[in-house]
Protein backbone atom coordinates (compact mmCIF):
# COMPACT_ATOMS: atom_id res chain seq x y z
CA UNK A 1 0.00 0.00 0.00
CA UNK A 2 1.18 3.53 -0.65
CA UNK A 3 2.32 5.88 2.09
CA UNK A 4 -0.76 8.01 1.45
CA UNK A 5 -3.05 5.05 2.05
CA UNK A 6 -1.17 4.13 5.24
CA UNK A 7 -1.54 7.70 6.51
CA UNK A 8 -5.26 7.68 5.75
CA UNK A 9 -5.75 4.37 7.57
CA UNK A 10 -3.86 5.63 10.60
CA UNK A 11 -5.86 8.85 10.73
CA UNK A 12 -9.11 6.89 10.50
CA UNK A 13 -8.37 5.25 13.85
CA UNK A 14 -8.34 8.55 15.75
CA UNK A 15 -11.80 9.01 17.23
CA UNK A 16 -12.66 11.69 19.79
CA UNK A 17 -9.02 12.21 20.73
CA UNK A 18 -8.25 8.50 21.08
CA UNK A 19 -6.39 6.16 18.78
CA UNK A 20 -8.09 2.82 18.50
CA UNK A 21 -8.14 -0.36 16.44
CA UNK A 22 -10.97 -2.87 16.15
CA UNK A 23 -9.50 -6.09 17.53
CA UNK A 24 -12.65 -8.20 17.23
CA UNK A 25 -15.98 -7.79 15.43
CA UNK A 26 -18.97 -9.74 14.13
CA UNK A 27 -21.82 -9.25 11.68
CA UNK A 28 -25.17 -8.05 13.03
CA UNK A 29 -28.55 -9.49 12.02
CA UNK A 30 -32.17 -9.44 13.20
CA UNK A 31 -33.00 -12.54 15.27
CA UNK A 32 -35.36 -15.21 14.05
CA UNK A 33 -38.36 -15.87 16.35
CA UNK A 34 -36.74 -18.97 17.87
CA UNK A 35 -33.61 -16.92 18.68
CA UNK A 36 -35.31 -14.05 20.51
CA UNK A 37 -33.22 -14.24 23.66
CA UNK A 38 -35.34 -13.22 26.63
CA UNK A 39 -34.26 -13.48 30.26
CA UNK A 40 -30.96 -14.79 28.93
CA UNK A 41 -27.30 -14.30 29.71
CA UNK A 42 -25.01 -14.83 26.74
CA UNK A 43 -21.22 -14.96 26.65
CA UNK A 44 -18.41 -14.34 24.21
CA UNK A 45 -14.80 -15.36 24.86
CA UNK A 46 -12.14 -14.46 22.30
CA UNK A 47 -8.38 -13.98 22.05
CA UNK A 48 -6.71 -10.62 21.48
CA UNK A 49 -3.53 -10.14 19.46
CA UNK A 50 -2.72 -6.48 20.00
CA UNK A 51 -1.20 -4.23 22.61
CA UNK A 52 -3.02 -1.23 24.02
CA UNK A 53 -4.17 0.75 27.01
CA UNK A 54 -7.84 -0.17 27.28
CA UNK A 55 -10.99 -1.53 25.64
CA UNK A 56 -14.18 -0.04 24.24
CA UNK A 57 -17.15 -2.34 23.66
CA UNK A 58 -19.57 -1.36 20.89
CA UNK A 59 -23.21 -2.47 20.94
CA UNK A 60 -25.55 -2.35 17.94
CA UNK A 61 -29.34 -2.27 17.71
CA UNK A 62 -29.32 -1.78 13.97
CA UNK A 63 -32.37 -3.95 13.36
CA UNK A 64 -34.40 -2.98 16.40
CA UNK A 65 -37.89 -1.53 16.10
CA UNK A 66 -37.60 -0.05 19.58
CA UNK A 67 -34.92 0.50 22.20
CA UNK A 68 -32.70 -2.45 23.02
CA UNK A 69 -32.08 -2.92 26.75
CA UNK A 70 -29.04 -4.56 28.31
CA UNK A 71 -29.84 -4.96 32.00
CA UNK A 72 -26.34 -6.03 32.96
CA UNK A 73 -23.06 -6.59 31.12
CA UNK A 74 -19.66 -7.53 32.50
CA UNK A 75 -16.19 -8.09 31.06
CA UNK A 76 -12.97 -9.70 32.20
CA UNK A 77 -9.49 -9.77 30.68
CA UNK A 78 -7.48 -12.96 31.14
CA UNK A 79 -3.68 -13.10 31.01
CA UNK A 80 -2.06 -15.93 29.00
CA UNK A 81 -0.68 -17.60 32.17
CA UNK A 82 -3.91 -17.17 34.16
CA UNK A 83 -6.42 -18.99 31.97
CA UNK A 84 -7.18 -21.53 34.70
CA UNK A 85 -7.72 -18.89 37.37
CA UNK A 86 -10.98 -17.23 38.24
CA UNK A 87 -11.20 -13.98 36.26
CA UNK A 88 -12.15 -10.68 37.83
CA UNK A 89 -15.19 -9.19 36.09
CA UNK A 90 -15.91 -5.50 35.76
CA UNK A 91 -19.36 -4.10 35.06
CA UNK A 92 -19.76 -2.55 31.61
CA UNK A 93 -21.49 0.84 31.74
CA UNK A 94 -22.74 3.48 29.32
CA UNK A 95 -22.39 7.07 30.54
CA UNK A 96 -21.94 5.64 34.01
CA UNK A 97 -25.17 3.62 33.99
CA UNK A 98 -25.16 -0.18 34.31
CA UNK A 99 -28.48 -0.42 32.46
CA UNK A 100 -27.56 0.18 28.82
CA UNK A 101 -30.19 1.53 26.42
CA UNK A 102 -29.48 1.26 22.68
CA UNK A 103 -31.89 3.27 20.52
CA UNK A 104 -33.50 1.51 17.57
CA UNK A 105 -31.27 1.57 14.49
CA UNK A 106 -28.31 2.93 16.43
CA UNK A 107 -24.91 1.83 17.70
CA UNK A 108 -23.39 2.99 21.00
CA UNK A 109 -19.99 2.80 22.66
CA UNK A 110 -19.73 1.72 26.27
CA UNK A 111 -17.51 3.58 28.71
CA UNK A 112 -13.83 2.65 28.24
CA UNK A 113 -12.39 -0.18 30.32
CA UNK A 114 -8.83 0.82 31.13
CA UNK A 115 -6.41 -2.10 31.19
CA UNK A 116 -2.95 -3.01 29.98
CA UNK A 117 -3.69 -5.11 26.87
CA UNK A 118 -1.08 -7.52 25.48
CA UNK A 119 -1.09 -10.13 22.69
CA UNK A 120 -2.15 -13.53 23.99
CA UNK A 121 -4.79 -12.17 26.36
CA UNK A 122 -8.41 -13.24 26.14
CA UNK A 123 -11.53 -11.22 26.90
CA UNK A 124 -14.81 -12.57 28.22
CA UNK A 125 -17.97 -10.50 27.75
CA UNK A 126 -21.27 -11.54 29.34
CA UNK A 127 -24.57 -9.83 28.54
CA UNK A 128 -27.91 -10.25 30.35
CA UNK A 129 -31.14 -9.03 28.72
CA UNK A 130 -34.51 -9.39 30.43
CA UNK A 131 -36.57 -8.27 27.43
CA UNK A 132 -36.57 -9.70 23.92
CA UNK A 133 -33.41 -8.89 22.01
CA UNK A 134 -33.75 -6.81 18.83
CA UNK A 135 -30.35 -7.38 17.24
CA UNK A 136 -27.97 -10.33 17.60
CA UNK A 137 -24.34 -10.79 16.63
CA UNK A 138 -22.28 -13.79 15.67
CA UNK A 139 -24.94 -16.27 14.55
CA UNK A 140 -23.21 -19.65 14.34
CA UNK A 141 -20.09 -18.04 15.74
CA UNK A 142 -18.51 -19.09 19.01
CA UNK A 143 -20.74 -17.70 21.74
CA UNK A 144 -22.44 -19.33 24.67
CA UNK A 145 -25.87 -19.20 26.28
CA UNK A 146 -25.06 -19.28 30.00
CA UNK A 147 -28.47 -19.06 31.61
CA UNK A 148 -32.12 -18.60 30.74
CA UNK A 149 -35.38 -18.23 32.68
CA UNK A 150 -34.66 -14.83 34.15
CA UNK A 151 -31.29 -15.57 35.69
CA UNK A 152 -28.69 -12.80 35.45
CA UNK A 153 -25.31 -14.52 35.14
CA UNK A 154 -23.32 -11.55 33.84
CA UNK A 155 -20.09 -11.46 35.81
CA UNK A 156 -20.58 -15.06 36.94
CA UNK A 157 -17.81 -17.64 36.91
CA UNK A 158 -19.67 -20.35 35.02
CA UNK A 159 -18.62 -22.09 31.83
CA UNK A 160 -15.13 -20.61 31.62
CA UNK A 161 -13.59 -23.11 29.24
CA UNK A 162 -10.78 -21.86 27.06
CA UNK A 163 -11.54 -20.58 23.59
CA UNK A 164 -10.03 -23.72 22.04
CA UNK A 165 -12.12 -26.01 24.26
CA UNK A 166 -15.32 -24.10 23.46
CA UNK A 167 -14.56 -24.12 19.76
CA UNK A 168 -14.00 -27.89 19.66
CA UNK A 169 -17.10 -28.60 21.77
CA UNK A 170 -19.30 -26.22 19.80
CA UNK A 171 -18.51 -27.79 16.45
CA UNK A 172 -18.72 -31.33 17.70
CA UNK A 173 -22.29 -30.47 18.73
CA UNK A 174 -23.01 -28.17 15.74
CA UNK A 175 -24.54 -25.58 18.04
CA UNK A 176 -25.87 -22.26 16.79
CA UNK A 177 -25.44 -19.51 19.35
CA UNK A 178 -25.26 -15.74 19.42
CA UNK A 179 -24.59 -12.82 21.74
CA UNK A 180 -27.00 -9.97 22.32
CA UNK A 181 -26.08 -6.58 20.79
CA UNK A 182 -22.27 -6.84 21.15
CA UNK A 183 -20.81 -5.95 17.75
CA UNK A 184 -17.16 -5.09 18.28
CA UNK A 185 -14.29 -4.75 20.70
CA UNK A 186 -11.90 -1.85 20.08
CA UNK A 187 -8.48 -1.52 21.69
CA UNK A 188 -7.29 1.95 22.68
CA UNK A 189 -3.80 2.23 21.23
CA UNK A 190 -1.59 5.29 21.39
CA UNK A 191 0.31 4.31 18.25
CA UNK A 192 -2.87 3.95 16.20
CA UNK A 193 -2.76 1.54 13.26
CA UNK A 194 1.01 1.74 12.79
CA UNK A 195 2.46 -1.72 12.18
CA UNK A 196 -0.80 -3.61 12.71
CA UNK A 197 -2.85 -5.46 10.08
CA UNK A 198 -6.63 -5.69 10.60
CA UNK A 199 -8.08 -8.44 8.42
CA UNK A 200 -11.83 -8.48 7.77
CA UNK A 201 -13.37 -11.72 6.47
CA UNK A 202 -16.62 -11.07 4.63
CA UNK A 203 -18.56 -14.24 3.92
CA UNK A 204 -21.48 -16.59 4.51
CA UNK A 205 -22.17 -19.51 6.88
CA UNK A 206 -18.86 -21.24 6.12
CA UNK A 207 -17.14 -18.08 7.33
CA UNK A 208 -19.51 -17.59 10.29
CA UNK A 209 -19.15 -21.18 11.47
CA UNK A 210 -15.46 -20.47 11.95
CA UNK A 211 -14.18 -23.83 10.73
CA UNK A 212 -11.47 -22.18 8.66
CA UNK A 213 -11.44 -18.69 10.16
CA UNK A 214 -10.49 -19.84 13.66
CA UNK A 215 -7.65 -22.19 12.54
CA UNK A 216 -6.38 -19.33 10.37
CA UNK A 217 -6.62 -16.95 13.33
CA UNK A 218 -4.72 -19.41 15.53
CA UNK A 219 -1.95 -19.72 12.97
CA UNK A 220 -1.63 -15.97 12.42
CA UNK A 221 -1.76 -15.04 16.12
CA UNK A 222 0.84 -17.68 16.96
CA UNK A 223 3.21 -16.81 14.12
CA UNK A 224 2.74 -13.03 14.23
CA UNK A 225 2.08 -11.96 17.86
CA UNK A 226 0.89 -8.38 18.03
CA UNK A 227 0.89 -7.98 14.25
CA UNK A 228 -2.63 -8.86 13.08
CA UNK A 229 -6.26 -8.94 14.24
CA UNK A 230 -8.95 -10.99 12.47
CA UNK A 231 -12.60 -9.87 12.24
CA UNK A 232 -15.34 -12.31 11.21
CA UNK A 233 -18.24 -10.84 9.21
CA UNK A 234 -19.84 -14.11 8.13
CA UNK A 235 -23.63 -14.48 7.99
CA UNK A 236 -25.27 -17.83 7.32
CA UNK A 237 -27.26 -17.84 4.07
CA UNK A 238 -25.84 -14.50 2.98
CA UNK A 239 -25.67 -13.62 -0.73
CA UNK A 240 -23.70 -10.99 -2.59
CA UNK A 241 -26.53 -9.70 -4.77
CA UNK A 242 -29.83 -10.47 -3.05
CA UNK A 243 -31.38 -9.50 0.29
CA UNK A 244 -32.79 -12.22 2.51
CA UNK A 245 -36.48 -12.93 2.08
CA UNK A 246 -38.90 -11.63 4.72
CA UNK A 247 -39.16 -15.01 6.44
CA UNK A 248 -35.36 -15.43 6.49
CA UNK A 249 -34.15 -12.02 7.59
CA UNK A 250 -31.40 -13.63 9.64
CA UNK A 251 -29.59 -14.34 6.33
CA UNK A 252 -28.85 -10.63 6.11
CA UNK A 253 -28.90 -7.90 3.51
CA UNK A 254 -27.08 -8.41 0.20
CA UNK A 255 -23.32 -8.19 0.53
CA UNK A 256 -23.21 -5.17 -1.78
CA UNK A 257 -25.34 -3.35 0.83
CA UNK A 258 -24.13 -4.68 4.17
CA UNK A 259 -20.45 -4.04 3.46
CA UNK A 260 -21.20 -0.44 4.44
CA UNK A 261 -21.93 -1.46 8.04
CA UNK A 262 -20.30 -4.91 8.29
CA UNK A 263 -16.93 -4.21 6.80
CA UNK A 264 -16.15 -0.54 6.47
CA UNK A 265 -17.13 0.94 9.86
CA UNK A 266 -14.47 -0.77 11.92
CA UNK A 267 -11.32 1.07 12.95
CA UNK A 268 -8.06 0.43 11.15
CA UNK A 269 -9.10 -2.28 8.67
CA UNK A 270 -6.30 -2.74 6.15
CA UNK A 271 -7.24 -5.95 4.31
CA UNK A 272 -10.33 -7.98 3.49
CA UNK A 273 -10.97 -11.55 2.35
CA UNK A 274 -14.15 -11.72 0.27
CA UNK A 275 -15.94 -15.10 0.45
CA UNK A 276 -19.46 -14.65 -0.97
CA UNK A 277 -21.12 -16.18 -4.01
CA UNK A 278 -21.99 -19.76 -3.12
CA UNK A 279 -25.47 -18.89 -1.88
CA UNK A 280 -26.10 -16.74 -4.95
CA UNK A 281 -25.74 -20.01 -6.86
CA UNK A 282 -27.41 -22.31 -4.33
CA UNK A 283 -30.45 -20.04 -3.97
CA UNK A 284 -30.47 -18.91 -7.60
CA UNK A 285 -32.76 -20.12 -10.37
CA UNK A 286 -32.97 -20.88 -14.07
CA UNK A 287 -34.85 -18.51 -16.36
CA UNK A 288 -37.18 -19.59 -19.17
CA UNK A 289 -34.26 -19.99 -21.58
CA UNK A 290 -32.33 -22.16 -19.15
CA UNK A 291 -29.76 -19.52 -18.22
CA UNK A 292 -28.71 -19.30 -14.60
CA UNK A 293 -29.66 -16.24 -12.53
CA UNK A 294 -27.79 -14.32 -11.25
CA UNK A 295 -25.33 -14.70 -14.10
CA UNK A 296 -21.59 -14.21 -14.14
CA UNK A 297 -21.76 -10.61 -15.34
CA UNK A 298 -24.17 -9.66 -12.55
CA UNK A 299 -21.78 -11.31 -10.12
CA UNK A 300 -18.89 -9.39 -11.69
CA UNK A 301 -20.66 -6.07 -11.15
CA UNK A 302 -21.32 -6.96 -7.52
CA UNK A 303 -17.67 -7.88 -6.99
CA UNK A 304 -16.56 -4.62 -8.58
CA UNK A 305 -18.81 -2.70 -6.21
CA UNK A 306 -17.26 -4.45 -3.20
CA UNK A 307 -13.75 -3.71 -4.44
CA UNK A 308 -14.57 -0.08 -5.24
CA UNK A 309 -16.10 0.61 -1.81
CA UNK A 310 -13.20 -1.09 -0.04
CA UNK A 311 -10.60 0.81 -2.08
CA UNK A 312 -12.35 4.07 -1.23
CA UNK A 313 -11.50 3.24 2.40
CA UNK A 314 -7.92 2.24 1.59
CA UNK A 315 -8.62 -1.49 2.04
CA UNK A 316 -6.95 -4.21 -0.05
CA UNK A 317 -9.40 -6.98 -1.04
CA UNK A 318 -8.59 -10.62 -1.77
CA UNK A 319 -11.12 -13.18 -2.99
CA UNK A 320 -11.34 -16.69 -1.55
CA UNK A 321 -12.40 -19.05 -4.33
CA UNK A 322 -15.93 -20.42 -4.09
CA UNK A 323 -15.92 -23.79 -2.35
CA UNK A 324 -16.34 -26.75 -4.71
CA UNK A 325 -19.40 -28.25 -2.99
CA UNK A 326 -22.80 -28.56 -4.62
CA UNK A 327 -24.32 -25.64 -2.63
CA UNK A 328 -27.78 -27.24 -2.76
CA UNK A 329 -27.82 -26.74 -6.54
CA UNK A 330 -31.30 -27.28 -7.99
CA UNK A 331 -29.52 -28.40 -11.14
CA UNK A 332 -26.00 -29.60 -10.22
CA UNK A 333 -24.64 -29.35 -13.76
CA UNK A 334 -25.96 -25.82 -14.29
CA UNK A 335 -24.79 -24.82 -10.82
CA UNK A 336 -21.29 -26.16 -11.36
CA UNK A 337 -21.05 -24.35 -14.69
CA UNK A 338 -21.88 -20.99 -13.14
CA UNK A 339 -19.64 -21.70 -10.13
CA UNK A 340 -16.70 -21.96 -12.51
CA UNK A 341 -17.72 -18.68 -14.14
CA UNK A 342 -17.98 -16.97 -10.75
CA UNK A 343 -14.56 -18.36 -9.85
CA UNK A 344 -13.08 -16.85 -13.01
CA UNK A 345 -14.61 -13.48 -12.08
CA UNK A 346 -13.01 -13.70 -8.63
CA UNK A 347 -9.59 -14.35 -10.14
CA UNK A 348 -9.90 -11.25 -12.34
CA UNK A 349 -11.56 -8.55 -10.21
CA UNK A 350 -9.74 -8.56 -6.87
CA UNK A 351 -6.33 -7.52 -5.57
CA UNK A 352 -5.44 -11.17 -5.08
CA UNK A 353 -6.98 -14.64 -5.37
CA UNK A 354 -6.77 -17.29 -2.62
CA UNK A 355 -7.45 -20.51 -4.51
CA UNK A 356 -8.67 -23.40 -2.32
CA UNK A 357 -10.02 -25.51 -5.20
CA UNK A 358 -7.26 -28.11 -5.26
CA UNK A 359 -7.10 -28.69 -1.51
CA UNK A 360 -10.89 -29.19 -1.17
CA UNK A 361 -12.15 -30.66 -4.44
CA UNK A 362 -12.71 -34.42 -4.46
CA UNK A 363 -14.65 -34.68 -7.72
CA UNK A 364 -17.48 -33.02 -9.61
CA UNK A 365 -19.46 -30.90 -7.13
CA UNK A 366 -18.00 -32.52 -4.04
CA UNK A 367 -15.32 -32.26 -1.38
CA UNK A 368 -12.57 -34.71 -0.55
CA UNK A 369 -13.58 -37.48 1.85
CA UNK A 370 -13.96 -36.16 5.38
CA UNK A 371 -13.69 -32.51 4.39
CA UNK A 372 -17.40 -31.68 4.23
CA UNK A 373 -20.69 -32.59 5.85
CA UNK A 374 -23.52 -34.56 4.26
CA UNK A 375 -24.99 -31.41 2.76
CA UNK A 376 -21.83 -31.23 0.60
CA UNK A 377 -21.67 -27.55 1.41
CA UNK A 378 -20.38 -26.87 4.92
CA UNK A 379 -16.87 -27.78 5.99
CA UNK A 380 -15.75 -30.18 8.67
CA UNK A 381 -12.76 -29.30 10.84
CA UNK A 382 -10.37 -31.11 8.45
CA UNK A 383 -11.66 -29.12 5.49
CA UNK A 384 -11.37 -25.90 7.47
CA UNK A 385 -7.76 -26.67 8.39
CA UNK A 386 -6.94 -27.18 4.71
CA UNK A 387 -8.42 -23.79 3.79
CA UNK A 388 -6.62 -22.11 6.70
CA UNK A 389 -3.26 -23.48 5.56
CA UNK A 390 -3.70 -22.08 2.04
CA UNK A 391 -4.90 -18.71 3.34
CA UNK A 392 -2.02 -18.43 5.81
CA UNK A 393 0.51 -19.12 3.06
CA UNK A 394 -1.09 -16.43 0.88
CA UNK A 395 -1.11 -13.85 3.69
CA UNK A 396 2.58 -14.24 4.49
CA UNK A 397 3.36 -11.60 1.91
CA UNK A 398 1.61 -8.87 3.92
CA UNK A 399 3.09 -9.94 7.26
CA UNK A 400 6.70 -10.83 6.46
Amino acid sequence: MSTGTEDRLQRSTRIQGQNRITAYAMAVVPPMPFMLNKDTTSQLRVPLNIDGNGLILRFSNQFGKHDGIIDHAAAAVILPDERNKEPVFQDVTYRGDQRIVIPAGMEIEADPIMADIKPGMEIIVQVYCKEEVQTICGVGYLTRILAQQGKDQAGALSDLKTYDEQWEETFNQAQIQNISYLKAIDVIRESGAAGHVVLSIFGDSITAQNRWVWPLTQRLYSRYPGRISVLNFGIGGNRLLTDAEENRKMFGSAGVKRIRWDGLREYGITHMIFALGGNDIGMGSLDDSGDFLPGAEEYREGCRQIVSEAHDHGIVVYALSIYPGCWFFQDPQAGEKVRKLYRKVQSEEFDGFIDVEDVLRGGECCYKDGYGYGDNCHLRVSGGEAVAEVAECFLKKILS
